[in-house]
């Protein structure tokens, strides 16, 4: 099976890493690409589409307002299984995962034993209920932990998972009530991960992995109180646990595997 993987925004590669993940662990090939081609058994677009006769589907990476989403697409539909899973919009959807190619050098596990704390916002400004980092308030919870912490903005991947293998615990955010790429990224370097998850989120990734997300769930208004007490465990153990959860539930090799069952799926439906 050829499959298409078409992206008109970066999506944080998300596209790019379940392309690699399907041609380093299944027998099929992804290739990326935003033209039609007459190459492809079947096509997945990522939150727009265009018309074509080959098999399709969509997967659908932000929120439903936001520019350049298309919810009209007749295609088989896909939606991360984040707090995206949980929002009306995309109740016709198939809950899927992100995948972390944590095969890569860049993810191998360095042992960090003093606490020193990544955080890793994508967005410094509140842009909509979903797209809200807490940026201030949790710099002022960090400043006033007196921790010794590692704030990573505006650089390349590559710098911000340098910077995050060099320190003990990652936060991703703990506003939302959502997870995100960030906190996969430090479960997958064996770091302990702090964030807040809902429990519809917490429901959605459950479901879709089949256990209990290892992250420490904290709101904002708990996040100093749970970074001191931090400081009194084990965070090489921790986090190294944390990296076997991601072996054993979050593999990259199973996530390609069922994109491409559903493939299959559309497929045989076509």
């Amino acid at each position: 099976m050829k499959i298409q993987i078409s992206k008109p925004t970066p999506l944080a590669n998300a596209p790019d890493e379940l392309c690699y993940a399907i041609n380093k662990w299944t027998p099929h090939q992804a290739f990326m690409s935003n033209e039609p081609s007459e190459y492809a058994d079947i096509i997945m677009f990522s939150n727009a589409y265009f018309p074509t006769d080959v098999p399709a589907a969509i997967w659908y990476h932000s929120e439903p307002e936001w520019p350049g989403v298309m919810l009209d697409c007749p295609y088989r539909k896909l939606v991360n299984a984040q707090y995206h899973a949980t929002l009306p919009e995309y109740a016709d959807c198939t809950p899927v995962r992100n995948v972390i190619n944590f095969d890569r050098p860049e993810y191998n596990i360095k042992p960090i034993h003093n606490p020193r704390i990544a955080y890793s916002p994508s967005a410094k400004k509140n842009v909509g209920r979903w797209h809200h980092k807490g940026y201030k308030e949790t710099n002022a919870a960090l400043k006033a932990s007196g921790l010794k912490h590692d704030i990573i903005t505006d650089v390349p991947l590559c710098e911000c998972l340098e910077r995050k293998r060099n320190c003990s615990i990652v936060i991703d955010e703990c506003v939302t009530g959502s997870y995100h790429r960030s906190a996969l990224e430090g479960l997958a370097m064996g770091k302990v991960v702090v964030g807040y998850l809902s429990d519809e989120v917490n429901a959605v990734a459950t479901k879709a992995c089949g256990a209990w997300l290892p992250i420490r769930n904290t709101r904002m208004y708990e996040l100093g109180d749970t970074l001191k007490g931090l400081t009194e465990t084990n965070l090489v153990k921790d986090g190294f646990m944390n990296r076997v959860w991601m072996l054993n539930n979050w593999h990259p090799a199973r996530i390609a595997n069922e994109f491409v069952k559903i493939f299959e799926e559309v497929i045989n439906e076509k």
